[in-house]
């Protein structure tokens, strides 16, 4: 695997994309109050700006902002692949500005890009708005749950009502919401000094993040890059947008917090996996590959479950780091990695001092 160093990062700040995640911090607070109750340190000024915006926010308004940004498929954080189509200048306003200009077919694009398996072409979408196939196409490519699929059928079968919802929900935001926070915090000098005196720990979280959630194979993909564009956001905090096939890293700039020292870091890395085998289903699926990794139909099949379904909780375990990808024959092979299964052993032995 290619050697990949501090030097092969680049940290940059995109002052548009604040919106995005200012918007998804809200929405997926549940997230972050599980982070605080595992100790992880949040920004107590965003955290306090997100309960007031929570109790002023109307419910038409919230009702907007969940479907769009909780996680059925985290349609909303598509919208950081912007960056590429944006100046490191551009402001929120101009954000809004240009989501409201650019195509309804380019807009969709952007939303379906966070719950897609793969990587997504826009030619791809081109080719199945047609209705008589595109349910099954969501059915197909796209690791969400039912009612992630209900959001990409609306938001493909009617886009000029999805742009001017999304468009009005967001200008409101910025006006009564946004704007004096991000101005009275002044997030941009914010956020540049803190990268420049921090850069150093901002990389090192990236790699330790990689290395412990990527398979190797995923890892080559990544690192076949010369230079690896890291994207560092005020109101991500704590959090992480990491979409590897589209090659999109988003660290939110107390990342680093999450590196606990010792038992105490164990103890969170491996809280969500804890979680993940409290549900019947997912545990059944891990046990199918106990015997050698599935391809997975072959795991659809045996478990008698939908493709869909399996593929939406795989990616639990893929994050946890105890699930690899492999290819062979042209397919994709799901795999046990039994050493952080023990890793998870030697962790419960520690915990309790089993001997």
């Amino acid at each position: 695997m290619p050697t990949f160093n501090k030097k092969d990062i680049s940290l940059t700040y995109y002052p548009a994309l604040e919106l995005i995640f200012a918007v998804a911090r809200i929405s997926l607070n549940h997230e972050y109050i599980e982070d605080k109750e595992n100790g992880i340190p949040l920004d107590k000024d965003i955290e306090k700006w997100v309960n007031v915006s929570l109790d002023n926010l109307g419910t038409k308004q919230k009702d907007i902002m969940n479907f769009y940004f909780d996680d059925d498929g985290y349609l909303g954080l598509g919208l950081s692949k912007l960056k590429e189509e944006l100046s490191k200048d551009c402001t929120p306003i101009d954000l809004i500005n240009y989501l409201e200009k650019i195509s309804t077919k380019k807009l969709s694009y952007y939303l379906l890009l966070g719950g897609y398996d793969g990587k997504l072409e826009e030619d791809e979408l081109k080719r199945n708005i047609d209705f008589h196939n595109i349910y099954d196409w969501i059915t197909k490519n796209f690791v969400v749950n039912a009612r992630g699929r209900w959001k990409i059928f609306r938001i493909l079968s009617k886009p000029d009502e999805v742009q001017e919802e999304l468009c009005d929900f967001l200008r409101i935001f910025y006006k009564k919401y946004f704007i004096k926070f991000y101005q009275d915090q002044d997030v941009v000098q914010f956020i540049k000094d803190y990268i420049r005196k921090n850069e150093d720990d901002l990389k090192g979280a990236f790699l330790d993040y990689t290395n412990y959630i990527l398979s190797k194979e995923a890892q080559d993909k990544i690192f076949l890059n010369n230079q690896l564009n890291v994207n560092i956001s005020y109101f991500a905090g704590v959090g992480d947008v990491f979409i590897p096939e589209q090659n999109r890293f988003t660290l939110g700039y107390k990342f680093p917090d999450k590196n606990l020292p010792g038992l105490e870091h164990q103890i969170f890395k491996y809280s969500q996996l804890f979680k993940s085998l409290a549900d019947e289903t997912r545990l059944k699926l891990l046990l199918e590959l106990k015997d050698g990794s599935k391809y997975l139909t072959q795991i659809s099949d045996s478990l008698n479950i939908s493709s869909p379904t399996v593929k939406y909780h795989l990616e639990k375990f893929l994050s946890s780091g105890v699930i690899e990808i492999e290819r062979a024959d042209k397919k994709k092979y799901y795999k046990l990695r039994k050493d952080k299964i023990k890793e998870v052993l030697n962790v419960i032995k520690e915990l309790f001092r089993i001997y």
